[in-house]
């Protein structure tokens, strides 16, 4: 199988890469694209939907976006992609619940923060401290549903985790 991303701290594959290295699968080779690779026809014909991550599996067929990229990862897995998706439907639900939730509620407004400050996006004093809102407000919940806990679901590390 093969990962592919445009460089080696890309945030996306960060997911995909700790569940591979949890699940202790050593057939997951990491590839990093160059911008001149990422314009040949053949690059761009797996690269239909137009971003990183994505996952190529030894039949040729690919695997987009990076939370459905770690669940396959997890799924297998037969000894440690149970314990990152969760012991039963409800727990698997709940990883579920939280990474989607990771996602939509944090994703954009953290997004704005850091780029803005790294300087990649433009810095924009109104926009960048409404984003700090949302992301303190949303970290309250999170916080919140840890109180008196050490992980988001059950008892034990999930992708939720890393996820978040």
């Amino acid at each position: 199988m093969k990962l592919y991303t445009n460089g080696p701290t890309h945030s996306l594959t960060f997911l995909a890469k700790i569940a591979a290295e949890y699940c202790q699968l050593t057939d997951v080779e990491v590839v990093i694209v160059s911008k001149e690779q990422q314009e040949t026809e053949e690059f761009k014909a797996k690269r239909q939907h137009g971003k990183f991550p994505m996952l190529e599996l030894d039949d040729g067929s690919m695997v987009y976006e990076s939370m459905a990229i770690a669940q396959y990862i997890a799924r297998r897995s037969a000894t440690h992609g149970p314990a990152l998706l969760g012991k039963d439907a409800m727990e698997e639900a709940q990883v579920q619940q939280w990474m989607t939730w990771g996602m939509c509620n944090l994703g954009w407004p953290s997004a704005i923060v850091f780029y803005s400050t790294l300087g990649v996006w433009p810095f924009d004093e109104a926009r960048y401290q409404e984003a700090i809102k949302i992301v303190k407000e949303k970290l309250k919940v999170l916080n919140n549903h840890l109180q008196g806990k050490t992980f988001l679901v059950g008892n034990r590390f999930t992708l939720a985790d890393a996820a978040l």
